[in-house]
């Protein structure tokens, strides 16, 4: 999977994304142009899902590189045979993605058990199905949490090595690789939804990673339907901060809210 920075070269585009709402990291603005996360596609032999590869300004954590992953639709690459390995290491090809470690992967141990070399788990919480690790590694005390990235002195074999959580415990790793099942374009505009807010093509007033658009607000009880229902809730929290009723997400529950509702009356739909 790949990363908010896809490298701009023949195969894969550069882009840096800002952080998702809540999750405490700085926002800042991308190096250049972005491009759409890249498809492994059935015709090269792949498993039909989207990766891309993010690039922070600073030092990120295994587990804030995953709740960003997350938040934006997919979660951290999870590799599951060589060939997937050798493409997504194919989109780390620029050295950004290479400043003091490679970039955190979908792997992780927690402390105990009884050797560093067991234990790892995918972040759906099961066995590796797969691995490459350097000569040597894993390696470390079993009475630590681990987690698996790109080994930076192996990179030309893409092979992986083990280090501490994140910054707060010295790893300095600033890249991730993300993945997701189907592509993050909930508006079919053909570019990535997170790009799409990055660069304000799209709101995303509620932060939850994904353009207003694509979700019904006015359907605040989420039963499928904009009626009579959602106007006795809009006028139950008026005045307060809702949150349901407060529709257009402007902070407070009113007349905006209770317009809205009326415009969109009937069968929950989309743009």
């Amino acid at each position: 999977m790949r990363s908010d920075l896809l490298f701009a070269s023949a195969m894969i585009g550069l882009w840096t994304l800002p952080a998702v709402a809540d999750i405490g990291e700085s926002c800042w603005t991308p190096d250049v142009d972005p491009v759409p996360s890249v498809q492994w596609t059935s015709a090269e032999g792949g498993n039909g899902h989207w990766y891309a590869a993010v690039r922070h300004d600073a030092a990120i954590s295994w587990e804030l590189a995953r709740a960003e992953a997350v938040a934006r639709g997919g979660d951290l690459v999870t590799i599951e045979t060589h060939a997937e390995n050798t493409f997504v290491f194919g989109l780390l090809a620029d050295d950004i993605y290479w400043e003091h470690e490679g970039p955190w992967i979908g792997l992780s141990r927690t402390a105990g058990g009884s050797s560093i070399g067991t234990g790892w788990t995918t972040p759906a919480g099961v066995a590796a199905p797969w691995t490459l690790w350097a000569y040597e590694r894993p390696a470390g005390t079993i009475q630590v949490d681990w987690m698996a990235h790109y080994s930076l002195a192996r990179r030309t074999s893409m092979e992986w090595t083990n280090s501490l959580p994140g910054p707060q415990t010295g790893t300095r790793i600033r890249c991730y690789v993300m993945e997701w099942d189907s592509r993050p374009d909930c508006n079919e505009n053909q570019s990535d939804d997170f790009v799409d807010i990055l660069y304000g093509t799209s709101l995303d007033l509620d932060g939850d990673g994904q353009p207003d658009e694509c979700q019904c607000h006015e359907d605040t009880d989420a039963n499928g339907s904009v009626d009579v229902l959602d106007m006795l809730r809009i006028l139950d929290q008026w005045g307060s901060n809702g949150p349901d009723g407060d529709v257009d997400l402007d902070g407070t529950v009113g007349l905006s809210d209770l317009l809205a509702v009326v415009q969109a009356w009937g069968q929950c739909t989309t743009d």
